[in-house]
């Protein structure tokens, strides 16, 4: 029982530090990037996110670190499902070292908020494949933040969150 309450106060608290930092993100954004209104601009890079977030999926499997590289902010933080957080550069570390192999790797309910130069993508990931022996099948819940910069959209933060096994196979 105690466990289970500190779990799940770790989670509220990652959940509300992640809260707060995409609405510092938001705000600065707005504040300080020039903001684009057209519908068409808005489409345009709505698209362009959609096309990155796949993208990372095959960069990924393929460790790409060049593509990590060109598209991870600086800044880039990654909070892991464990609450560890990540640098740009320990993260392309991460994907150059990974062993596992991977036989399945789907993005579902991908959904892109747009707020002019500021973008929230939220996805769910489904992983099958194997590490050493052991055979994995994992789903977690993302979500990324992306700025516009120099006219190129960079990822900034991502979240990545854990999901529950279930029986669903449709996420």
């Amino acid at each position: 029982m105690l466990e289970s309450l500190v779990t799940e106060t770790r989670y509220l608290r990652t959940c509300f530090v992640f809260a707060l930092i995409i609405s510092v993100l938001i705000g600065s954004c707005a504040k300080h990037e020039k903001v684009e209104t057209t519908v068409n601009a808005s489409r345009q890079d709505e698209e362009a996110i959609r096309k990155l977030s796949f993208e990372w999926i095959t960069a990924a499997n393929e460790k790409n670190t060049v593509w990590f590289d060109s598209v991870l902010a600086d800044e880039y933080q990654m909070i892991h499902s464990k609450g560890t957080i990540h640098t740009k550069e320990q993260e392309i570390q991460e994907v150059k070292s990974d062993t596992s192999l991977t036989v399945y790797d789907r993005l579902n309910n991908l959904t892109v908020h747009m707020y002019g130069a500021t973008a929230v993508v939220t996805s769910i990931e489904h992983l099958k494949g194997v590490t050493g022996n052991v055979p994995f099948d994992l789903k977690y819940f993302y979500t990324d933040v992306y700025i516009k910069r120099d006219g190129r959209w960079r990822v900034v933060i991502t979240q990545a969150t854990r999901l529950p096994d279930t029986e669903d196979s449709s996420i």
